[in-house]
């Protein structure tokens, strides 16, 4: 159709795969709208192209000197046939590491993959504190697979995702906690058997990396008898392969001693409840 032809030779841009940086192919950014609000939606421009252009795989590409997640696609018609389409492009500025609980305690890769931030607020557990705590949307390709309880870390600040869905632009928006420094550090656990008559423990020491994180951010409580989490708790994860965390085990951290109440192991981790010990 020589319609559709003629709105192809104005596609000049190289849209590269951000990953691979290979050639995907052509296509034409929309104009910037300048009078949209401070939204997530003005993080993004619309990408118009053919019809027969297939996306690259993890549906991110580069142009321009920007990366941007390419959402859903809306086909424009003429005379009953689709002549373009056009994509949503959420710029990405940031590239994300995604990790499970055990790869951070770890420090392994994990996924790494371009994506977006959004504040929502900033929340309280008022019957505990009045420390403000930030909430975001964090925008991934909704090619990857990123649910709850993973340690995102971009542009320098460490979240927990607590829930993930597409959105309506074709984002995966993930919901998540800003974690407060410190984030992880090694630390000194005494190993040694502990005698509960006499509250001593024996000699032992073993060195590990632990992740901090706020408990409200994850948590579980083993049964109805369970102790309720008291202000400046906190949840420390430790690799399964490090050691076996024991009620009553302590560490020497950055700010002080903290006892290990309780732990669950999830993902390769032990998540540990822990109370400041002085």
């Amino acid at each position: 159709m020589r319609l559709a032809r003629a709105a192809s030779a104005f596609d000049k841009t190289e849209c590269r795969d951000a990953y691979s940086g290979k050639l995907a192919f052509y296509g034409q950014l929309g104009l910037y709208d300048d009078t949209k609000r401070d939204s997530e939606a003005g993080e993004r421009r619309v990408l118009s192209t053919g019809p027969e252009v297939k996306l690259p795989a993890r549906r991110v590409v580069a142009l321009a000197g920007k990366r941007y997640i390419l959402g859903t696609s809306y086909p424009d018609t003429y005379r009953g046939k689709v002549i373009r389409q056009g994509i949503v492009a959420h710029e990405a500025p940031y590239l994300a590491r995604v990790q499970t609980l055990g790869q951070a305690c770890r420090n392994q890769a994990g996924l790494q993959a371009w994506a977006a931030k959004a504040w929502i607020k900033r929340s309280a557990d008022h019957e505990q504190s009045s420390d403000l705590v930030g909430q975001f949307h964090l925008h991934f390709s909704a090619s990857e697979d990123i649910p709850a309880y993973r340690l995102i870390t971009m542009g320098g600040e460490v979240h927990v995702s607590r829930a993930a869905h597409v959105g309506p632009a074709g984002t995966l928006v993930v919901f998540a906690d800003a974690m407060p420094e410190p984030t992880i550090e090694t630390v000194v656990f005494s190993t040694g058997s502990v005698d509960r008559i006499y509250e001593t423990q024996a000699a032992g020491t073993t060195a590990a990396q632990i992740v901090r994180l706020r408990w409200q951010s994850i948590y579980e409580l083993q049964s109805h008898a369970s102790e309720k989490y008291g202000p400046k708790d906190i949840q420390v994860l430790v690799s399964t392969e490090a050691l076996t965390p024991k009620a009553g085990m302590k560490f020497m951290a950055s700010d002080g001693t903290w006892m290990i109440a309780a732990a669950f192991q999830r993902d390769g981790a032990w998540v540990c409840r822990a109370v400041h010990h002085g």
